[in-house]
């Protein structure tokens, strides 16, 4: 929709230009405003068109930069997050290995423990047949002393005449 700017000019440049020379005048600076908010508005459009252009390339530098950072960010939590990953499994594997080192000690320990009871018990075990052995000797001897004593004592008892 086309607006006229000017609609109404003095009445001394329509006495000056006459009628019909007012209206020429007045079509005249109506095309030519129109022209200029033409150009005005090309002009305007096309400016906003480069500032919107520039902001953009602006904007898509600095996503290119934080995405940059964001990956180089998250590449260095991942080495951060692997290397603690590492050093908690290394942890681990020293843990373990610790504690199968004590308890290996600790079976060595009771193996050698029950060795040394094994011992004690097998030599128990012998002192008791040893002392057996010496009690027996003694009844064996008591007995073939007493039955010796029983004969003497017989043959001194029957040596009497009654």
């Amino acid at each position: 929709m086309v607006m006229d700017f000017i609609q109404k000019l003095p009445r001394k440049l329509e006495d000056v230009l006459g009628t019909e020379g007012l209206d020429q005048f007045v079509d005249f600076l109506n095309s030519a405003f129109v022209a200029s908010r033409a150009q005005i508005l090309e002009t305007s459009a096309d400016r906003f068109e480069l500032r919107v252009s520039t902001d953009i390339s602006k904007i898509k530098i600095d996503l290119t930069a934080f995405k940059a950072d964001m990956k180089n960010d998250f590449l260095e939590f991942k080495i951060l997050i692997q290397s603690e990953n590492a050093k908690f499994r290394s942890e681990i594997r020293m843990d373990i290995a610790d504690f199968n080192s004590e308890i290996r000690k600790e079976i060595k320990e009771l193996r050698e423990e029950t060795n040394q009871s094994r011992l004690e018990i097998f030599k128990s075990i012998g002192e008791i047949h040893k002392a057996i052995a010496v009690q027996t000797r003694w009844m064996f001897g008591a007995i073939l002393g007493s039955a010796g004593l029983a004969l003497a004592i017989e043959k001194i008892l029957h040596s009497f005449p009654l």
